[in-house]
């Protein structure tokens, strides 16, 4: 009793040292201003300790294993997206604390893998399951894939530009290998059944998993050559406080006389594309009455001053259900009539020539935007205004496309959040899309590492895609990036700005942009063989004591 009593008390001190010491890691290699090469060891302590307790397994429960790693990733959540208070205290709990339990399980579950079947001494499983878990993450309703591990390499380029290959599932698969290989060679230093040649042959193999992808990216770095295809665009910032909503007409139409004026500074007779940020126009507007809109209204005229000239903005959309149409899911009733009207965070495209197209946010923030699995939970829809949501969720339109021209150019519009998801972006790009305009609010966060991060985000998508993207915002940092993914021009945080440049159009697709996610794919598939192994042969070996 004295000796587990002290296996235990040493547990707990040595696990919380290394639970703490791996969130600190983590966090120290993430952008915006980490350094990520730090993220090929900063696994090396979790892995230690799902070691200590494998090779303790009598005396020490799973369980404790679950708990010390929910702390480290507590720990790099906290840390690292703690800005998220700044729009909704509660709501930034939830995430770090439920996004940090559902970074726990591959490890805790590659733990239970090897301890139900014996003879699987391998960490493989880990990798997979890891993969399986970002792979999932990015694809149900509680998705927060900010801290995908593959993101940490957005502020250097340069080194991944394989991710026109294998986009950021690439990144994550390339840091777990090397963490394994690295916690192998000094596990070898402390297990006599390593031979040196083998901690050699271990040394050997890090190196190369390190140099051979690094090399290849710097090679397609110098040698990449973007088409000369040049398409104007001029950025607006207009520096607004998202928590300070117009309220009477001269403010509305004062913001709106402040956008164009600006715009009309930094117009030329060659500009094709001009952009407002996301949420601009936040009071709402019925779509079916566009045109009666003073925002609309001016916008129209001031593009009758040009010729060919594109005005994209941000816009709060509702569109009303009438009594020959059923109201959607998410439809909510209008100021005590008996009419039900969505709402979408949408982004409007005009030439002036009163033809409008439109495109809604279909990636929506879980909790603020949108009520995960709706059609479940709609009698919670409350709580959602508690956690700094709006009330109800946001709705979003089928067969979306990109936005087109009368010379057939095609830009991909995503909003805000939905930048992060590398496939998701891939679906605009499909449907022909030549280059990428993101807009976005990032003034939620104030000045912190969010709007930085984000902005950091969007050079991935241009690697990925080979697609040129200019980056419109609020306030924040708007900026244009090339096929390489350099930041070619930005502006600053908390200043009125506009951006004008040109960006190179780009039609061939890359082969991540053809087949997505397939790294996260063949890993689900791998995982879910893993797993239903380790339940028959754990349904099996109950079976064979039962009759012994």
């Amino acid at each position: 009793m004295f000796t587990t009593n002290l296996l235990n008390n040493f547990s707990n001190r040595r696990f919380l040292i290394l639970s703490i010491l791996a969130g600190v890691l983590l966090t120290l290699s993430w952008p915006e201003r980490g350094f990520p090469f730090i993220i090929f060891f900063a696994f090396v302590p979790l892995l230690i300790m799902e070691e200590t307790v494998l090779n303790n397994k009598k005396n020490v429960s799973p369980f404790k294993l679950l708990l010390f790693l929910w702390v480290a990733f507590i720990i790099w959540n906290g840390l690292t997206t703690y800005w998220i208070v700044f729009a909704t205290v509660t709501g930034a709990l939830l995430a770090v604390f439920i996004n940090s339990f559902f970074m726990s399980l591959p490890l805790f579950l590659s733990h239970l893998i090897r301890r139900k079947l014996r003879g699987q001494n391998s960490l493989v499983s880990f990798i997979v399951l890891w993969l399986t878990f970002e792979f999932l993450h990015m694809n149900w309703e509680l998705s927060w894939s900010w801290l995908n591990l593959g993101n940490a390499f957005a502020r250097y380029p340069q080194w991944i530009q394989w991710y026109d290959i294998t986009g950021a599932l690439g990144g994550t698969l390339w840091i777990l290998i090397i963490n394994l290989l690295i916690y192998s060679v000094i596990k070898s230093h402390r297990v006599y059944e390593f031979k040196p040649r083998f901690r050699k042959i271990l040394i050997s193999a890090a190196i190369l998993f390190f140099v051979i992808p690094s090399v290849v990216s710097f090679i397609k770095y110098y040698t990449y050559n973007e088409k000369h295809d040049p398409v104007e665009v001029t950025i607006v910032q207009p520096n607004f406080d998202p928590y300070e909503r117009p309220q009477t007409y001269d403010q509305i139409t004062g913001r709106m006389d402040l956008m164009l004026n600006l715009a009309k500074k930094h117009t030329t007779s060659e500009t094709r594309f001009v952009v407002f940020p996301e949420g601009v126009l936040p009071e709402g507007i019925n779509i079916d009455q566009l045109e009666n809109h003073v925002s609309i209204r001016k916008i129209n005229n001031f593009l009758t001053e040009y010729d060919s000239l594109y005005l994209i903005t941000g816009f709060m959309a509702h569109e009303f259900y009438g009594r020959d149409r059923d109201a959607s899911p998410t439809a909510r009733p209008y100021r005590g009539t008996s009419e039900y009207y969505d709402v979408f965070n949408a982004a409007l495209m005009t030439s002036g020539d009163g033809v409008y197209q439109f495109y809604s946010k279909s990636k929506l923030v879980p909790g603020v935007e949108r009520m995960p699995y709706f059609w479940i939970f709609k009698p919670l829809e409350g709580l959602i205004t508690k956690l700094g949501g709006i009330p109800g969720s946001m709705g979003t339109w089928e067969n979306q496309t990109p936005f087109h021209t009368a010379d057939s150019t095609n830009v991909a519009v995503p909003i805000c959040y939905e930048s992060i998801y590398g496939e998701y972006i891939n679906k605009s790009i499909l449907q022909n899309s030549e280059f990428i305009i993101i807009i976005t609010n990032d003034g939620w966060w104030r000045d912190t590492p969010g709007y930085r991060q984000h902005n950091q985000y969007a050079r991935i998508r241009a690697v990925e895609t080979r697609r040129s993207i200019a980056r419109a915002a609020s306030t924040g940092i708007s900026s244009f990036i090339n096929q390489r993914g350099n930041l070619i021009e930005v502006s600053s945080w908390d200043e009125t700005a506009v951006l004008r440049n040109s960006l190179n159009k780009n039609d061939k697709l890359t082969f991540y942009t053809r087949y997505g996610d397939y790294l996260g794919r063949f890993a689900t598939f791998i995982s879910a063989l893993m797993i239903l192994y380790m339940l028959v042969q754990h349904t099996l070996s109950k079976k064979k004591n039962y009759l012994a």
